[in-house]
């Protein structure tokens, strides 16, 4: 007879389920912008002080994305810069098979650009921001050419 027992992880996941408790409007609007065939919004924004639930709201709204079929992504507080952020999303696209050469390219080239600058001492403190953003600026008007992601960042 196969062990049909749950792991200890998938019983935590259904207790945080089971138990979210309020957000229910958010979670009512976001699922109805979601599954709209004209959404109101293009970006859901999640602010608030640590504790206040803002990480379980996410994992809630990516629940309702995935049951709907859509292809879900997600970044942490781990990726402190948009251009880490963009970084690790190209790489779980690229696990799923979906990759953008350009960007790609672009990112290895800010990445060895970042390393260089980081291990030069006579670097000036400001100047690794400064790559940061010209990089991310470039990204980003590259993404805006990646069917159904373009959308996303239009607003960039």
């Amino acid at each position: 007879m196969a062990n049909t027992r749950k792991t200890w992880k998938q019983r935590r996941e259904q207790q945080r389920r089971e138990n979210f408790i309020g957000r229910r409007e958010h979670l009512r609007e976001f699922s109805d912008d979601f599954t709209s065939a004209e959404p109101q919004y293009m970006v859901f924004s999640v602010t608030g002080e640590g504790g206040v639930g803002k990480s379980t709201l996410l994992a809630q709204y990516a629940n309702l994305a995935a049951a709907a079929g859509a292809l879900v992504v997600t970044c942490d507080d781990r990726h402190t810069t948009p251009a880490q952020a963009m970084g690790h999303i190209a790489a779980e696209l690229a696990k799923l098979g979906i990759t953008h050469d350009k960007f790609d390219e672009r990112y290895k080239k800010y990445r060895e650009l970042r390393d260089e600058i980081e291990s030069d001492p006579k670097a000036p403190r400001g100047a690794m921001d400064l790559l940061a953003r010209g990089v991310t600026d470039l990204a980003i008007k590259s993404g805006r050419r990646i069917p159904g992601v373009g959308v996303l960042l239009e607003g960039a």
